[in-house]
């Protein structure tokens, strides 16, 4: 039995609507702190080149050396916000700056001859990955990030690549844009003293990308994206920045609905859900679905939207339906009028309250349900398998000692009794076989 709910919320409504998310439910996200999980300098099928490479090719850090500074600013080091970008060898990590080339006509060929005309060799082809992405809840997700890049288009530049198979395979799916330049020395103060042509002295302009990721990249457990840094060392005109990026979130744009501080409260005898939201439009209810080991979920309450967009409201449920000391798994299903859906994640509760335990047995055939004081408050019994499918539903029989529910046309292993009365229901787990 799932409940109906309809709520009068209290509404909570601020002028800076401090609690409103620009971003739909998120996928993946990262600011290249400690744990970033990325894979740095490796190579796929895309770095071609990767056999040419010089003796001291571009590489890849994550460092401070090229400074976060937000949208808008101008480019420094040491500033207090790591980036992924691409360096120098020769020189070591002096942020988003690079040894552009000095083999002049040698292309993407061998670089034999620059050590004895006194030049770094400085081909570069390789690539950096994230860590395996999980968009199997998923049916539209963008990608975004913050970036300085500017180099030069078809010689020396930087793309945005992805894989659907866990990096064997990777796929170009844009160029990363030209970020442009401010004039001015690196500094960690903010703004951009003008906008200027990079002329290899100037800083870069710190701006925002976004795109669509393609339908192959939906509904997978094994997504990755990353980005391909090239060089080919043709000539040695100034370029700098070379690539710096930062605060990659894939997220979906199209979630109805905004969730916010998603949480499962344990009280003694109940386990209460809550959460905030804020509707964005042709949002119609929630599912609250519960599962026994955080896998098979199955829907035990609706509760209804808010009408009000871009109001923050709170909502709740009390889930009474619960044993003592037994872990329970909640998470929200988010429908839109039109059908579609989204997963929240998963929050587990737990209470310290036992009830007296119901009085049954089992006998390979037939579940034996005593008809005493330990079930005399349920009128009806509903036997559900592991995902929340209802299987059968019964009547407790008053006027026999116990009532019968016959198991030998079910498959063997798992399954839930629940228990139906006027002011309260329980469920309990049952093994068949």
């Amino acid at each position: 039995m799932k409940l109906k709910i309809n709520i009068k919320f209290g509404l909570i409504i601020t002028s800076l609507l401090f609690f409103f998310v620009t971003k739909g439910q998120t996928a993946y996200s990262t600011s290249f702190n400690a744990g970033h999980g990325w894979s740095l300098n490796v190579f796929n099928n895309l770095n071609t080149n990767a056999a040419n490479e010089g003796t001291l090719p571009n590489i890849w850090y994550v460092s401070d050396q090229e400074s976060n500074k937000g949208v808008g600013n101008r480019g420094g080091g040491n500033c207090g916000n790591v980036t992924l970008h691409i360096g120098s060898t020769s020189v070591g990590d002096l942020g988003a700056a690079y040894d552009a080339g000095g083999c002049t006509n040698f292309g993407f060929g061998p670089c034999a001859s620059c050590v004895g005309n006194g030049l770094y060799c400085v081909v570069s082809d390789r690539s950096a990955e994230s860590p395996i992405i999980s968009t199997t809840t998923f049916t539209s997700l963008n990608l975004s990030f913050v970036y300085i890049h500017w180099a030069t288009a078809l010689l020396d530049n930087a793309e945005i690549i992805y894989s659907v198979n866990g990096g064997v395979t990777w796929i170009k799916l844009a160029d990363v844009p030209k970020s442009g330049c401010c004039s001015g020395a690196s500094s960690c103060l903010a703004g951009c003293t003008n906008n200027a042509t990079c002329t290899g002295s100037h800083q870069g302009k710190w701006q925002t990308y976004t795109a669509i990721l393609p339908a192959s990249c939906l509904g997978i457990p094994n997504l990755k994206v990353g980005f391909r840094w090239f060089n080919d060392d043709i000539s040695t005109a100034a370029r700098d920045p070379s690539i710096a990026v930062d605060d990659i979130i894939i997220f979906d744009p199209l979630l109805p609905i905004d969730i916010i501080d998603f949480k499962a409260e344990s009280n003694y005898d109940n386990i209460e859900v809550k959460w905030k939201a804020i509707n964005r439009g042709n949002f119609d209810r929630f599912s609250i679905e519960r599962s026994f080991d955080g896998k098979g979920f199955y829907e035990i309450a609706e509760i209804e939207g808010n009408s009000n967009e871009n109001i923050n409201v709170d909502f709740s449920f009390k889930d009474n339906n619960v044993e003592g000391n037994v872990t329970y798994y909640y998470r929200l299903k988010c429908i839109d009028k039109n059908g579609s859906f989204k997963l929240s994640k998963i929050k587990t509760g737990r209470t310290s309250h036992q009830r007296s335990n119901i009085n049954w047995t089992y006998d390979g055939n037939t579940i034996k349900i005593a008809n005493d004081a330990s079930s005399q408050q349920y009128n009806e019994i509903e036997l559900l398998d592991i995902t929340g499918k209802l299987i059968m539903t019964k009547k407790t029989d008053k006027e026999s000692t116990a009532t019968d529910i016959i198991t030998g046309n079910l498959n063997k292993g798992m399954y839930f009794m629940r228990f139906i009365g006027i002011n309260e229901s329980r469920t309990i787990k049952v093994i068949t076989w």
